[in-house]
């Protein structure tokens, strides 16, 4: 493509032309200095075309780039049209032609310069080939070093998340001195409150805060750290709330490469749980050290792992031959065949078992234990140990084979008593039925007993009990039972009987036997028993009701006079059911308010005036009517009803004497008779006390009686009773004199102020001459130890006037008036009624 470019004025256009030659001869002279590309742009003037000077320059030059050539108009028109005819491209080839040889020159140097830029191309791409893997490297490096600083980032936060989390604390602090801390862990907050800027900025923070008693220590085992290297140690820390906890504190001392002390690294734990758990564990190991039982632990093969010293000292080990040992060592075989194959099973079921087995001391004697059996478990639920605590229950095992032996025997004569009894005679039973044989009940009972017991002693009737013991004991086979069921009655139970004369011929084998004399306490007397028989299965058919029978029996027996012997009938069924019914109205009497008083005049021989009224107790049955005090009265003491009932006898009387006071009649002694179950009572004085003062009745206006048989019971208590009462002013008295048997010697020492003579005495001693003597010995004898003597029973005049010439002071009897109720005694107190004495005086002379 060719341009032209009219430079205008000719001046301006030789000038710029000239230029462009002398810079294309400049050119061509420095080809070598010319750039290894081509031109992009020719600019030409005409002159060089016809000069030639053109062609140097064309070998450099692309054909496609724009070629431009310098003129004026009318050149531009010459140009154009040798350009466009041949004549043009005649010139052009002779000006190439001319130039030819610097063309083949310029050639080769071009071609040498094309080396020269394919050779630099080459090192070029060469480098650059360096330069891009080089590149390739770092750009790989500098992931690696990206990668690596990620992991760093996720490490470092991964490192304070478990610092955070850590139930340790982490720390650093300097060699020396206060050991200030550098460094602690954020966690310390949650530890013990503080912040970690309290321990680092406070150079004694830590120290202070350790507890004062721990403070030497652990300043002790700091010091030794520089030595040792490391440490570990534990102590009390106060928390920020004022609480202290324990720290678990474990350091280690950190050298640089000279070996010289460069810090010290370590971390803090709390092991306050642990610490009360092992305080806890150390209590409990104590209290196993100390305790009385057998206490062992073993594990699931049934190795002791742990005996405690009470259990070494009962199998006879030390705790080092214990441990290790098979449990089997501890225990007897029979023993071991229970704990394997019922206490094992059954801990492992249940968890535990209790139950009664011995352990084997080393000399080989049994020591009888209660023991326990736990099974301790995993969390997975396996048994992963067994734990036992074995109590010496030997005194229990002796104690309680003695409340066994006195649970079925007789303390005092050793024959079983009521339990074994009732046991041995429904076993008698049972084997009567199964070889069809018969079994008699015995029930015997000593006559006159109650006479030995109160007149020589306790002594020597318990020394008699044990008598009548043997003696039966030898009157019978040894498959055969002698009981003692109390007092002096006795039951024999005599098996594999062919016939109920047999249990007659043995009563009467017994009944001879004890009309033997026996010799006890230095003297000989003879007694007799009565004796009442049941069969099996005649009379009845278990051992209650046999029991019952034999007891019917034996009362009738008891009616029909000393030393009898009664079979059962069934007509003696009647009275024990009217005995029943009679035990069953006693007991809701008093509730029912059947029981009623009646009182009876005590007159004076003397003046003839009342003096006292005596409180006797009647029983109103709605079916039976009035029953007589002798009937139901040792009913009631058989009962043990009669303490109450006669509380309620000294009350109600109490009350009405007051009664009568208050209606300004005259001021009588209420006497009130106490049973033998009321007066052994131990508040008796007490209770007697109470009613006085609820009644207000004057304690001087109440007489109390009792009976011989009473004080001899247990005489000191009786006299100490006796005395408390006199005490009070209460009047004494003791009824029926002469059918006990006191001893005068205990007589005198009575704080008493009346002897009643018995009514028996009284009706007989005019008939009988000696009743008579009784009557005068009695007087006699009351008024040598200054007491009055007041005659119960007088029916005649014959009797009062006896009485009345041997010194009596009072009577009490039907001649002058039968009990009556409180309310015609009330209008006999209003008339003031006399004994007649004068008239029984005029009458005597």
């Amino acid at each position: 493509m060719i341009n032209f470019i009219d430079l205008g004025s000719e001046i301006f256009r030789t000038g710029f032309l000239l230029a462009i030659f002398g810079y294309l001869l400049w050119v061509g002279r420095t080809r070598r200095s010319l750039p290894p590309r081509g031109w992009n742009t020719l600019l030409s003037g005409f002159g060089l075309l016809v000069f030639g000077s053109l062609l140097d320059i064309t070998d450099e030059f692309e054909a496609l780039n724009p070629f431009f050539i310098v003129g004026n108009t009318h050149i531009q028109a010459l140009l154009e049209k040798v350009v466009i005819f041949p004549l043009g491209y005649l010139l052009l080839l002779l000006g190439l032609m001319r130039w030819m040889p610097a063309v083949h020159g310029l050639s080769r140097e071009v071609e040498s310069r094309k080396q020269v830029e394919r050779a630099l191309e080459a090192t070029v791409e060469t480098r650059t080939g360096e330069l891009k893997a080089a590149n390739l490297a770092l750009a790989e490096e500098v992931a690696v070093r990206r990668q690596a600083q990620e992991f760093l980032e996720i490490t470092r936060a991964r490192l304070e998340h478990l610092l955070t989390a850590s139930p340790a604390v982490i720390y650093c602090c300097k060699v020396g001195g206060n050991y200030v801390n550098t460094f602690v862990s954020e966690n310390v907050q949650a530890l013990v409150g503080y912040k970690p800027k309290d321990f680092i900025e406070d150079s004694c923070f830590w120290i202070n805060h350790v507890h004062p008693r721990d403070q030497e220590r652990v300043a002790a085992d700091l010091g030794a750290l520089l030595q040792r290297g490391k440490a570990c140690y534990e102590y009390r820390f106060r928390h920020q709330d004022g609480s202290y906890l324990w720290i678990h504190d474990e350091l280690q001392l950190v050298r640089d490469a000279d070996g010289q002390p460069l810090e010290i690294v370590g971390y803090w734990v709390d092991i306050t749980d642990r610490k009360r758990v092992e305080q806890r564990q150390q209590r409990l190991s104590v209290i196993l050290e100390a305790s009385t039982d057998f206490v062992g632990f073993s594990d699931n093969e049934g190795i002791a792992q742990y005996v405690n010293q009470a259990g070494c000292r009962l199998a006879g080990m030390t705790a080092e031959e214990a441990v290790g040992q098979p449990i089997t060592v501890f225990t007897p075989d029979w023993a071991n065949i229970i704990i394997q194959n019922e206490g094992l099973p059954a801990a492992k079921r249940q968890g535990w078992w209790r139950g009664e087995t011995a352990l084997l001391h080393r000399e080989g004697r049994e020591i009888p234990v209660s023991q326990l059996i736990l099974a301790h478990r995993t969390s997975e639920g396996e048994v992963e140990f067994f734990s036992t605590v074995a109590r010496d229950i030997s005194e229990h095992k002796a104690y309680e084979s003695q409340l066994e032996y006195q649970a079925n025997y007789d303390s005092l004569t050793g024959l079983p008593n009521r339990n074994l009894l009732q046991d041995r005679l429904e076993h008698a039973i049972a084997h009567a039925r199964r070889i069809r044989q018969g079994v008699a009940v015995l029930f015997l009972d000593l006559d006159r007993f109650k006479m030995v017991n109160d007149s020589l002693g306790h002594d020597v009737g318990d020394a008699l009990l044990k008598a009548v013991a043997e003696r039966l004991r030898g009157c019978v086979r040894d498959e055969d039972t002698v009981s003692r069921l109390g007092g002096d009655e006795f039951v024999l139970v005599l098996e594999e009987l062919r016939g109920g004369e047999m249990s007659r011929l043995i009563a009467n084998k017994i009944l001879a036997a004890l009309q033997a004399p026996f010799a006890l306490e230095g003297q000989t007397f003879r007694i007799n028993a009565s004796v009442g028989i049941s069969l099996f299965s005649r009379d009845g058919k278990d051992a209650l009701t046999l029991l019952k029978s034999a007891d019917t029996a034996l009362h009738w027996a008891k009616a029909q006079g000393r030393g009898c012997i009664r079979s059962y009938t069934s007509e003696m069924n009647a009275q024990v059911v009217e005995r029943l019914t009679m035990e069953q109205s006693l007991r809701q009497a008093l509730e029912r308010e059947e029981f009623v008083l009646q009182y009876q005049p005590i007159m004076d021989l003397q003046t003839g005036s009342m003096v006292a009224v005596e409180a006797l107790l009647r029983w109103q049955h709605p079916q039976l009517g009035v029953v007589p005090p002798a009937k139901f009265i040792p009913l009631a003491e058989e009962l043990g009803i009669m303490p109450t009932v006669g509380e309620w006898v000294l009350r109600t009387a109490c009350l009405q004497a007051r009664r009568w006071q208050d209606a300004g009649l005259p001021m009588l002694t209420m006497s009130v008779n106490l049973s033998t179950q009321q007066f052994i009572q131990v508040d008796l004085t007490d209770r007697v006390a109470h009613i006085l003062d609820e009644t207000g009745l004057p304690p001087s206006c109440l007489a109390i009686e009792i009976t011989e048989s009473q004080i001899m019971q247990d005489v000191e208590s009786a006299i100490a009773s006796l005395r408390a009462f006199k005490e009070m002013k209460v009047h004494l008295s003791i009824d029926d004199f002469g059918t006990g048997y006191s001893s005068l010697i205990h007589l005198k020492r009575f704080p008493l102020n009346r002897l009643k003579i018995g009514k028996d005495f009284i009706h007989d001693f005019t008939k009988t001459p000696e009743d008579e003597t009784i009557v005068l010995a009695v007087i006699s004898l009351a008024h040598s130890l200054g007491l009055k003597v007041v005659a119960e029973g007088v029916e005649t005049e014959e009797q009062l006037r006896f009485l009345w010439e041997n010194g009596c002071e009072e009577m009490q009897g039907h001649y002058f008036s039968r009990p009556l109720p409180a309310s015609e005694m009330e209008v006999l107190l209003q008339e003031n009624r006399q004994l007649p004495l004068r008239s029984a005086y005029q009458s005597y002379h």
